[in-house]
């Protein structure tokens, strides 16, 4: 069978409200692909906004009801549960798709050897924390394109649209109740040799926290995904990691500013640089800011003095590599956006995480609604 003449299922969730679902629907039934369906399941009590919203696709999508909660990962599997499509799409109802008729096509093309797959994320919203996560969310999109080019495969996948071969979410045995889903789902699927694809094409948007009070519970429910993710694979990741050799590449690209940072943290932080200080700068800064931060602590005097020039210049670099990838993904860059991002918001997002991390280790209560 030729990939353009796979049948998709979208599969879309509704809980509390409707959001963005009709618009979804919209665009999906616009593609006009002849062996497309789109299912919509409403978790939780009906009510009069997603009856309305609802309403006009009836007869034209396949509508199910929970009427009571049961939460998304169950919801899901309640949703997928007949189907007969050869790929499976989800899209959460909170996010934007490109106003593009090709879009299942594309994501057709890009299944066509491989999955699982995901889009790459722009995040909107007003005030300077959404700015901030969208790049952020940049750097999430280059590690998910590196993963895919070279390594075919990723230990993680991210839920807000997310594409899996039928075949082999049976097999995997779709959805487990727990927090991280989407995590654990990709997880799986890379421990079956799930073949990774980054459908680099349509850009999705979703909305990005505006208070720092949201921002935060996001962190905290993160934070929660992390752990349960890295309890149960991480150690079964990094033993496939030498086995395989592309994706052992990949995550040598991913981890080098990690790596070096580390021996010079460990092995020469009594030592003065000199001229080597220049080189490792850029090369560490090539990547992310927040690499340098342990470096730092242990030569804080040197960037106010010989590490003025090459900080500025991993700067550019990095202001660079991001501009580039904006302009691949057609996500609005501004430079003093990313300025900021780079010299403030990535050590208060190393802060955040690690007390995040905290919380959720010590059984602090999170205090978010969260049903599995």
């Amino acid at each position: 069978m030729e990939y353009k003449d796979e049948s998709v299922a979208v599969i879309v969730p509704v809980y509390g409200k409707p959001k963005r679902v009709d618009d979804i629907i919209r665009k999906i039934l616009a593609c006009e692909h002849p062996n497309c369906h789109v299912t919509v399941i409403v978790d939780g009590f009906r009510n009069d906004e997603i009856d309305a919203a609802l309403a006009p696709w009836e007869g034209r999508i396949r509508l199910l009801r929970n009427d009571e909660r049961l939460g998304k990962p169950q919801s899901l599997m309640k949703a997928v549960a007949g189907l007969e499509e050869d790929l499976l799409l989800f899209i959460d109802n909170d996010i934007i798709l490109p106003d593009d008729s090709c879009f299942i096509e594309g994501f057709l093309a890009s299944m066509k050897d491989a999955d699982i797959a995901n889009f790459p994320t722009d995040i909107i919203g007003k005030g300077i924390l959404p700015r901030m996560m969208r790049m952020e969310f940049l750097g999430i999109d280059l590690t998910q394109l590196i993963l895919s080019k070279i390594g075919h495969h990723s230990p993680a996948v991210i839920g807000m649209a997310l594409g899996i071969r039928r075949r082999l979410f049976e097999e995997l045995g779709g959805f487990r109740r727990i927090i991280c889903e989407d995590l654990d789902l990709g997880a799986r699927a890379f421990h079956a040799h799930a073949r990774f694809a980054f459908e680099s094409k349509h850009l999705i948007r979703s909305d990005g926290p505006e208070t720092f009070g949201e921002w935060m519970n996001q962190r905290k429910r993160w934070a929660v995904n992390n752990i349960v993710w890295f309890n149960e694979h991480f150690f079964r990741i990094i033993k496939h990691a030498f086995g395989s050799p592309r994706f052992f590449l990949s995550a040598i690209m991913l981890f080098l500013p990690t790596i070096v940072l580390t021996a010079v943290f460990l092995g020469l932080r009594d030592v003065r640089m000199g001229n080597v200080l220049p080189l490792i700068y850029l090369v560490i800064g090539n990547f992310s800011f927040s690499a340098n931060i342990l470096y730092w602590i242990s030569h804080f005097n040197v960037f106010f003095f010989d590490g003025i020039l090459p900080t500025l210049g991993g700067l550019l670099i990095s202001e660079l590599l991001y501009f580039g990838l904006s302009m691949r993904f057609r996500v609005r860059f501004n430079p003093l956006d990313f300025i900021l991002y780079y010299f403030v918001y990535s050590p208060i997002l190393i802060v955040a995480n690690v007390v995040a991390w905290f919380i959720v280790i010590l059984r602090i209560d999170i205090g978010f609604d969260w049903k599995v």
